[in-house]
């Protein structure tokens, strides 16, 4: 209760900062931070770590459900699609996902100032990821549909030879390597028995 109470307190918009809350902002200014692509939009990180953009999950993808997008043949108007299933206008709405997607992607990594690192793989929904458009759909595919399929079928000598052409583009700035050995002891509770907390 307490706790709500001061969340309360601090969500107020005419609450003050303490000027003990001010110190404890600028002493944490050398700790890590986790935050959102969207939060990070016109920041700069040293290093930057991305761990997700294997993540190529489209909600618009999903047949029978309802759609945003912006009508083309309406002035670009936003709409959302409540009615029966329109192949047409739900690749449009996919292909407008994906773009957004891409621009997040391009966010992420342009927030680093020394280092970005990525991780990505066989995982999930990769072939639809804005990362494995990038990287490994044909110039002439322009269906999301098709991308991830596509991305499915390369042979892992395919993938590795887009990744060597990216490496090879970049001028030494861009490495790819495998993810590193796990190391150390995994955590094996305790004894069991539970301890009075007073």
């Amino acid at each position: 209760e307490g706790l709500v109470a001061w969340m309360s307190e601090r969500r107020r918009a005419d609450a003050a900062e303490s000027e003990e809350q001010q110190l404890r902002l600028e002493s944490d200014e050398q700790l890590v931070k986790i935050v959102t692509v969207h939060k990070s939009k016109g920041l700069e990180y040293p290093i930057v770590f991305c761990p997700f953009v294997w993540d190529g999950l489209l909600w618009t993808a999903k047949a029978g459900r309802p759609f945003a997008f912006h009508d083309p043949d309406d002035d670009d108007r936003p709409c959302l699609h409540l009615g029966p299933d329109d192949k047409t206008l739900r690749e449009h709405a996919m292909r407008e996902e994906l773009a957004e997607n891409l621009r997040l992607l391009y966010v992420a990594l342009t927030r680093a100032r020394h280092r970005c690192t990525l991780v990505t793989g066989r995982i999930g929904d990769v072939g639809t990821s804005p990362l494995a458009w990038l990287l490994h759909t044909p110039d002439d595919m322009v269906s999301p549909t098709a991308m991830g399929p596509h991305v499915r079928k390369l042979a892992d000598a395919e993938l590795q030879a887009h990744f060597d052409a990216l490496v090879a583009r970049s001028d030494g700035t861009v490495r790819v390597e495998p993810l590193p050995e796990e190391r150390g002891v995994p955590y094996r509770g305790g004894n069991g028995g539970t301890d009075d907390l007073q």
